[in-house]
């Protein structure tokens, strides 16, 4: 209806069903038989961004001036939290276990308990970035969605951080939601993507290298997340997932989608090494599948050894390598599937004749010769030295 054409940038459905929708005037409260508006005062108008119901029913409002919650009995309505830094409030989450309020904010991470601001930034592990998304386990764990520094999890044990190095899809998040089958639903700007939750876990713990991320392409439905808002992410009842992006809303059904889908046929195509022992390899890998799915490796026995992601041009490009025998090994997976059995090319960066061991051998006979001819002249000398002097002793002998 045209009453709600106002830019709202927050909603809440509360728990009696009542919609909250944070506008440019302040919160309105929609309701089956009746309608209630809270202006906001001068300094949060234009700016909500957040609205979470507490269990105890406490509306809070997060906007860009500060947090607040809504007392209908107050003058003004709105009761802030007194910090100057509590600031450009982005996501609201709270945290019965240890009875605060987390926030989320262009700064980082805040926890408010009884009126008490405590922050967590860079300077305590948290990623860089805006703190847009928060996700908490039922064990306490909590999960936060950075833009651009990836993924963090703060647990007792400290803050812990998983990047696009590690395995994540894009470190640019706006949203975190959890599935039925122990998945992690990161909406960015490539789109949503999964992550097993087991898998991040044993990640940060130390027990796996890197993890697996799903990911989707733009003719399957993926677009690129709009975030900064809450909530940009929302999982109904029934399990569907649904994810605000730049041109609408994306839905998820995690059970319906092909996300263990056999390996692919990894393959590699040529392997050159030039004069200069530059070496251009090129690759690819075989499959019914979307190609954002599709995760190509690669490795070099002999030089790093270390499996690295392929870009999308599928080819490995080194401008130098020392003389060697080396092994190209690539390999290649769809979604959460099992990686496919690895393919193998042996090749060779011959010796130029100065590194050669013949050659160096015959360096090192020279110099030994000229070692040995130097001492044998030394050798040489002192003796013809030592008889002249013998000489002249006994001449010196004679004369006496």
């Amino acid at each position: 209806s045209e009453d709600l054409e106002h830019n709202a940038r927050a909603a809440l459905v509360d728990r009696s069903g009542d919609l909250w929708l944070g506008e440019p005037s302040g919160v309105d409260r929609r309701g089956p038989t009746e309608d209630t508006s809270f202006e906001a005062p001068e300094q949060l108008r234009n700016g909500v961004r957040a609205i979470l119901q507490a269990r105890d029913g406490t509306i809070w409002v997060g906007a860009k001036q500060g947090l607040s919650h809504i007392d209908p009995t107050a003058a003004a309505g709105f009761v802030g939290v007194s910090d100057p830094d509590l600031t450009e409030v982005l996501c609201l989450l709270e945290d019965p276990g240890r009875g605060c309020l987390w926030v989320g904010a262009q700064r980082g991470l805040a926890r408010v308990e009884q009126g008490a601001v405590t922050w967590l930034t860079r300077d305590d592990g948290l990623a860089a970035g805006s703190v847009r998304a928060l996700w908490l386990e039922p064990d306490g764990d909590l999960w936060v969605g950075t833009y651009g520094g990836g993924l963090c999890r703060v647990s007792e044990d400290g803050i812990g951080h998983i990047t696009v190095a590690d395995g994540l899809a894009d470190g640019f998040l706006a949203s975190i939601l959890a599935d039925d089958l122990g998945r992690l639903w990161l909406s960015s700007n490539r789109g949503p993507f999964a992550v097993e939750l087991a898998e991040l876990e044993a990640f940060l713990d130390g027990e796996l290298e890197a993890v697996r991320s799903c990911s989707f392409s733009a003719d399957e439905g993926a677009r690129e997340a709009n975030g900064g808002n809450q909530n940009a992410g929302w999982r109904a009842p029934d399990g569907t997932l649904w994810f605000a992006n730049i041109d609408g809303v994306t839905l998820v059904r995690p059970d319906l989608l092909p996300i263990d889908e056999p390996a692919p046929r990894p393959r590699i195509e040529s392997l050159e090494v030039s004069d200069e022992r530059a070496v251009v390899a090129r690759f690819t890998a075989l499959g019914f599948t979307s190609p954002a799915r599709l995760r190509v490796q690669h490795r070099l026995v002999g030089g790093t050894g270390r499996w690295v992601d392929a870009d999308t041009d599928r080819e490995l490009r080194l401008s130098y390598l020392p003389p060697g025998d080396y092994t190209l090994e690539v390999r290649a997976r769809n979604g959460f599937g099992d990686w496919s059995p690895v393919v193998r090319r042996s090749f060779e960066v011959p010796a130029r004749l100065h590194e050669s061991p013949v050659f160096f051998f015959g360096i090192l006979m020279l110099v030994g010769l000229g070692i040995f001819a130097f001492a044998e002249v030394r050798i040489r000398r002192a003796h013809d030295r030592a008889e002249r002097l013998q000489r002249l002793h006994d001449q010196r002998d004679e004369a006496e």
